[in-house]
């Protein structure tokens, strides 16, 4: 906005008078939304976070479990593989939670173990934005 900084990760900002929004760096989002100085932060902080989860993905070790099932804790979660017939489905579940427990199935089946590990990735990220949302 101010066109004197070299901006990172752009944040766009709506107002009234400007509803096709504008896009501003870090700190004029924070001198700009007064009502939630410390969101902006958070923000871009979790995207950072997740375009790290993202581009670190295919050098993560897979395990597998005593009953076969591939499976590896990243970021809290505990996702598990496992074979279906002539495919693949993933589970993602809060890791060590046992009260109103976390656990959602993916309803896609995957043709092979590659495409299942993609699909995992992917579910990782709904459910940190699940979590979020719950606060």
């Amino acid at each position: 906005m101010c066109l004197n900084a070299r901006v990172r990760f752009a944040h766009t900002l709506v107002h009234a008078k400007v509803p096709e929004g504008i896009l501003v760096g870090l700190m004029c989002a924070e001198a700009l939304q007064k009502d939630d100085y410390y969101g902006p932060e958070r923000r871009e902080r979790e995207y950072r976070d997740d375009l790290r989860i993202r581009n670190d993905w295919h050098k993560r070790k897979w395990k597998t479990s005593k009953i076969g099932n591939a499976y590896i804790n990243a970021r809290g979660f505990n996702i598990s593989i496992w074979r279906k017939g002539a495919g693949y489905g993933v589970t993602i579940r809060v890791e060590n939670r046992f009260e109103d427990e976390f656990v959602r199935n993916d309803p896609k089946m995957y043709m092979n173990l590659k495409e299942a590990k993609l699909g995992a990735l992917d579910r990782l990220m709904e459910a940190r934005a699940e979590l979020r949302r719950q606060g």
